[in-house]
């Protein structure tokens, strides 16, 4: 018995079935993750399980809990959906967009959006309740060393969201239904990790979810 085989007895699914098991792992699975990254694996959240005060408070975070939570993202966000590829549906990473094919062909627009958001990025560093969350890791205004490697897991964990949301989930669901659709399904829980953030910046991703889904 092959491991698809294994998950569809588990979930009650028969092998006859007309259900698409990568669409509905990968929404069981996002519900999983992002519980487990809200509960533990936040910067403040980890900061308060280092600091051996237990599980479920809130404390400044320092460098190490900014960087395990910048892994946590790399494990849970790309290594266990891979695993879910590999062994469990069958693809490859190709199959959820993770490719350079027609990178250059975009790029252009890419570039276009950049600059277009480079004076929102500035009004928004100008604004008290930006200016008050971040950095994430407070340690990274005053410390030089501290600023390069919060940069480097910052940039570590945006991979990984990218990964995750716009190429696994998305292209998970993309199979089974519109694209649109399932552009849609996935700026649900997108829209859900910004809930910590300023409002500027939730709504932000709303819009953003859409145009680069």
């Amino acid at each position: 018995m092959n491991v698809n085989t294994k998950v569809k007895k588990i979930v009650n699914i028969n092998e006859n079935d007309n259900v698409n098991l990568d669409a509905v792992l990968a929404l069981i699975y996002t519900c999983i993750i992002l519980a487990a990254m809200e509960y533990f694996f936040i910067p403040p959240r980890l900061e308060y399980i280092l600091s051996g005060r237990g599980v479920g408070g809130w404390y400044t975070p320092s460098i190490e809990a900014g960087v395990g939570w910048s892994l946590s993202c790399l494990f849970g966000f790309v290594f266990v959906p891979i695993f879910f590829l590999k062994f469990v549906t069958k693809k490859s990473v190709v199959d959820q967009g993770f490719s350079p094919k027609n990178f250059f062909s975009h790029l252009k627009v890419y570039l276009l959006m950049y600059f277009l958001m480079i004076p929102l990025i500035y009004m928004a560093s100008t604004q008290p309740d930006f200016k008050n969350l971040y950095p994430f890791v407070p340690a990274a205004k005053t410390s030089l060393q501290t600023f390069l490697i919060w940069e480097l897991a910052y940039v570590l964990q945006f991979f990984s969201l990218e990964f995750f949301f716009r190429g696994y989930l998305l292209y998970s669901l993309e199979r089974h239904m519109s694209k649109w659709l399932a552009i849609a399904v996935m700026v649900v829980p997108y829209t859900m990790i910004h809930f910590h953030k300023p409002f500027a910046e939730t709504f932000g991703a709303i819009v953003a979810g859409f145009v680069l889904g």
